[in-house]
């Protein structure tokens, strides 16, 4: 990047040091809560747990039918936040979050990042090293969501990769769908499998779309010809709402 783009105008550093001292206290008391107890078991921004839970509450009080499902759940941060949104307004929706819970799964050799990193490289660095990339147990997940919400009542987690489960454990119905798998094939079958069941006037998010070549390779083939009108919530997760 050259450092013309690298550089910010002096309204715009006076935008950003005023979103981040003031964003938290222009949204309700519930989601501050939320926020402060989900944060260490999320890998999402305050503004993409905000989108989410927003899209949660829309769907309940606009009676938008079927399940509220997240590809791709990591510490479950997000599943707890929605699940506590659903039974806050006693809502008979279903929570689903569909993972590996063994981290990531290893990418295609033209996954790359947004800086151009080859996220092949990076899986296999973490593995000569012993690690799992992002590896929460659905125990854990489980533990997490429980220590947030009243109960985990509502709450449904399919282990394995998306490409696999999804065509077999389905709602039939969804309200909600936040993809946020990073690769290319786990984010064609979620689309795949989940769009046709997402109801008019649900949800999209797709949390890679400006950070993950394969994100946005799926959702630019699936979505061509539809030409949805995106909502960037940051530099990378979209929204928008279906027909």
């Amino acid at each position: 990047m050259s450092d013309s783009l690298a550089k910010y105008s002096t309204y715009e550093l006076k935008c950003r040091n005023a979103h981040d001292k003031n964003f938290l206290a222009n949204t309700s008391e519930e989601f501050r809560r939320l926020y402060l107890e989900a944060r260490d078991v999320t890998m999402l921004s305050r503004e993409r747990l905000f989108d989410f839970y927003s899209s949660v509450n829309h769907v309940i009080r606009h009676e938008i039918p079927g399940d509220i499902v997240e590809v791709g759940c990591w510490g479950g941060g997000a599943l707890a936040i929605a699940l506590s949104v659903v039974q806050a307004n006693r809502s008979d929706k279903s929570v689903w979050g569909f993972d590996t819970f063994e981290g990531h799964p290893e990418p295609s050799p033209d996954e790359l990042d947004v800086w151009g990193n080859s996220q092949l490289e990076r899986f296999n660095e973490l593995k000569e090293q012993g690690a799992d990339w992002c590896k929460v147990s659905l125990d854990e997940v489980h533990q997490n969501v429980a220590a947030i919400c009243r109960s985990t009542d509502g709450l449904r987690l399919v282990k394995g990769k998306a490409e696999e489960t999804l065509p077999i454990h389905f709602p039939k119905k969804v309200s909600i769908i936040r993809c946020d798998v990073d690769w290319y094939e786990p984010s064609v079958a979620t689309f795949q499998v989940l769009y046709p069941r997402l109801s008019p006037g649900g949800i999209v998010i797709v949390d890679d779309y400006g950070h993950h070549s394969g994100s946005k390779k799926a959702v630019d083939e699936y979505f061509g010809e539809i030409h949805p009108k995106f909502t960037h919530i940051d530099y990378s997760c979209i929204t928008f709402v279906k027909p």
